[in-house]
């Protein structure tokens, strides 16, 4: 494009082409801003950060027999300083908001309780002949007579292994520290004093259908903390939180912030160019094309099916401050050009043909580094790098393209404006002569700099993060509760790591039960070793907060003697193990018989058995053998 003939004939194109390329540009920006109108969602699914892999495709094979693990509500329960949260009134009114939460909630959306009002009342149901409810009575001692024998206290309970680890379990994981029972076993000793057991809050967690998809989740949850905000019993006070709340309360800051930060590039936009240019015309003709390119940048991902990711939101400012300078460099050429030019046209012709070499090999080279994201194994980062490219494209058209095209126009309407352009002779006169006389030292410097962030980023970046990174502890509700359930319990807002087992390859169903079972048993003892598994510290037997065809089968055995009989397990020393005539299909038997039994497998939760064993264990079609486990280890 040297040849002054080839750049006159494109300055007569670029001239007649003006126009329609602003009328395009304005048709391209209108259809592409109703397609992003509303603002898409920016997704914070953590799970949308996982990379594909060879155990996220077990897990579907495995969650099409099992159903998936549910994700968890956590309400922190608290009646107000210097309050009991267990006092018989405000536990009734835990138990009518738990029950008038399940109402106006759609069906099956969840699973169980982990509350302490419940789990009150199931031992009402179970043990009191009037078939009271916990408003029926007026003390703790009136509870304690109608579920206890004369016989039972304190000692007799400590003595089944799992009573005792459902109760460790509890006092760590659903009560304040603070928690206080010794009056209780005072009181069944000798009858003496008040047993009313006292903690400042308890945690009630809910857990959800493992089928509802993100958006249902998030809408269950939002309706969980809405009807407790509002409609809550009086005197007690909840704070509710969910990765699905913190997802979606992130998503609500993100457009806010997302506003703020359009907003604040925008003037720095104007600033620069006001400062630089001093002209109307040389700060209109940037600011609305660089808008418009963030335009067609959002509407092109969003027509492409991508989902936004958080990291979408740091698009606008990289985009405009990259655009900024393309505008710049070629403005500062037009008004060198334009007056020795004939037209805006052959000014911008000329402009862009200066530095036309230097801006291509810029873009190129910045594009390329964005699309090295596609390499990750990150969906997430893949579909940033992807937007950051097209932002850069984008924002190279209009510069080019769109910015000329309005100086061709305008100068149509309103003539040449002529404006005193601010001058940095002196300075680049100073820095170049700087850099002349001291390159080498430049240079060293920029490499010890350099070496030096380097071995700094190794040692020291931490390239892992949680949702709540996202969030400012000061000014999110959520991060209140977050941080007072943190302080309340020793095992604050658990969650589940699923282990799952299937056949070897080529197998149709997992074989050996007598090696399955001791394996079971080698590996319940290496989870209670992990430091981060809820873990009760009171049993004599280690008993890891988990769940899984181990200590379900323990429980049942523990609990129904010709259980074990029937099927040829024992327990030894607080752990399952096979009994004399073990054979194999015995373990799919026992696993058969538990799916029918409808009777209470676990009473906290107040699953049946049939539903807890359903959770973690698939067998064959003909029942005649095990085709996948599911362990969920609390942590």
């Amino acid at each position: 494009m040297g040849q002054p003939d080839a750049k006159a004939r494109l300055a007569s194109v670029f001239e007649v082409m003006a126009l329609p390329s602003l009328i395009i540009s304005i048709l391209l920006t209108a259809m592409m801003m109703s397609v992003i109108v509303p603002l898409p969602a920016f997704t914070t699914d953590l799970e949308s950060f996982s990379p594909d892999s060879e155990s996220e495709r077990a897990m579907q094979r495995v969650d099409s027999k099992i159903t998936p693990t549910g994700h968890r509500v956590y309400i922190h329960v608290s009646a107000g300083p210097g309050e009991n949260i267990l006092d018989i009134s405000r536990l009734s009114g835990l138990l009518n908001d738990m029950e008038s939460l399940e109402s106006i909630l759609p069906d099956n959306s969840i699973t169980s309780h982990i509350n302490a009002a419940d789990a009150i009342q199931r031992s009402i149901d179970e043990r009191d002949n009037e078939s009271r409810s916990i408003s029926d009575f007026s003390d703790w001692g009136e509870i304690l007579d109608s579920i206890l024998t004369e016989e039972e206290d304190c000692i007799e309970a400590s003595s089944d292994e799992r009573v005792l680890a459902t109760a460790t379990f509890a006092a760590s994981a659903m009560l304040h520290t603070d928690f206080e029972f010794e009056q209780v076993c005072e009181w069944l000793d000798d009858g003496s004093g008040d047993p009313t057991p006292l903690a400042s809050s308890t945690l009630w967690v809910i857990e959800l259908n493992g089928d509802l998809d993100r958006d249902e989740r998030e809408e269950v949850a939002q309706g969980i903390r809405s009807f407790l905000r509002d409609s809550g019993s009086e005197g007690l006070d909840y704070g509710v939180i969910s990765d699905d709340l913190i997802s979606s309360d992130i998503n609500d800051k993100t457009l806010d912030e997302m506003i703020w930060l359009f907003v604040i590039s925008i003037a720095v936009v104007v600033a620069v160019l006001a400062l630089a240019f001093r002209s109307a015309i040389m700060v209109a003709a940037p600011l609305l094309s660089l808008s418009a390119a963030l335009i067609w940048t959002y509407g092109t991902i969003t027509l492409l099916g991508m989902k936004f990711s958080i990291l979408e939101v740091a698009v606008a400012p990289v985009v405009l401050g990259l655009g900024i300078d393309y505008s710049i460099h070629l403005q500062r050429g037009y008004e060198k050009a334009r007056s020795s030019s004939k037209s805006a046209a052959e000014a911008w012709v000329q402009s862009f043909d200066s530095i036309r070499v230097a801006l291509m090999l810029a873009v190129v080279t910045t594009v390329f580094a964005f699309m090295s994201n596609s390499f990750s194994p990150l969906p997430p980062l893949r579909t940033f790098g992807a937007t950051l490219a097209l932002g850069v494209v984008s924002a190279f058209i209009a510069s080019t393209i769109t910015v000329g095209a309005v100086h061709v126009v305008a100068e149509r309407g309103i003539g040449n404006g002529k404006s005193a352009a601010l001058q940095f002779d002196r300075l680049a006169s100073v820095t170049t002569e700087f850099q002349r006389k001291n390159a080498v030292w430049v240079m060293l410097g920029v490499a010890a700099v350099t070496t030096a962030s380097v071995s700094i980023a190794v040692m020291e970046l931490d390239t892992s993060f949680e949702l709540t990174d996202f969030l400012s502890e000061d000014e999110m509700e959520v991060m209140e509760v977050r941080q007072d359930i943190y302080e309340s319990y020793d095992a604050a807002a658990w969650k589940s790591v699923d282990i799952i087992i299937e056949p070897l390859e080529g197998e149709d169903h997992i074989s050996g039960e007598s090696d399955l079972l001791r394996a079971l048993d080698f590996l319940d003892t290496r989870i209670a070793g992990i430091p981060e598994v809820v873990n009760p510290t009171s049993t004599s037997s280690d008993r890891p907060s988990y769940d899984g065809l181990y200590p379900i089968l323990r429980d049942a055995v523990d609990g129904d003697k010709s259980f074990g009989e029937t099927y040829h397990l024992a327990i030894y020393d607080g752990e399952l193990g096979i009994s004399d005539g073990f054979s194999e299909g015995d373990l799919a038997s026992s696993i058969s018989s538990l799916l029918s039994n409808q009777s209470v497998g676990d009473p906290l939760r107040g699953e049946t058995w049939s539903e807890r064993i359903s959770g973690h264990v698939a067998l064959t079609d003909d029942n005649s053998g095990i085709l996948y486990l599911k362990m969920s280890v609390d942590v």
